[in-house]
């Protein structure tokens, strides 16, 4: 907009001392740069947006794999822990996950490692 004024008052300013011919390669050289101008800083606007879905992706496939990367890991360490306590001394009550729990989660005492 402003862009467009400024055109409009220096080529009404020159006028009175260029011919037509000049006036409208004048005008068509503005036409020229403006374009140019437009085009780069599309190119760089996409390039920003390009880099961004680039992170967004990047973390939502990260995302996915660390979630289904979380049961596995579930299953090595119990698996790894297996001869451990399997109930809880005080309540009696089984341990989801066997001897990796430091406290019961059903009686919230604490679990003694020698038991």
């Amino acid at each position: 907009m402003i862009h467009d004024m400024v055109h409009s008052e220096l080529i009404a300013v020159l006028q009175n001392q260029l011919t037509v011919n000049q006036v409208a390669l004048l005008a068509l050289t503005f036409g020229v740069i403006s374009i140019v101008l437009s085009i780069i800083a599309m190119i760089i606007a996409v390039r920003r947006t390009g880099r961004g879905m680039e992170e967004i992706l990047r973390k939502i496939v990260l995302m996915e794999l660390e979630r289904l990367r979380i049961p596995e890991a579930i299953v090595e360490i119990a698996e790894a822990r297996a001869p451990g306590i399997k109930e809880c001394p005080h309540c009696k009550s089984e341990l989801p996950l066997q001897d990796i729990h430091v406290i019961c989660p059903n009686c919230g005492r604490l679990l003694a490692a020698s038991e």
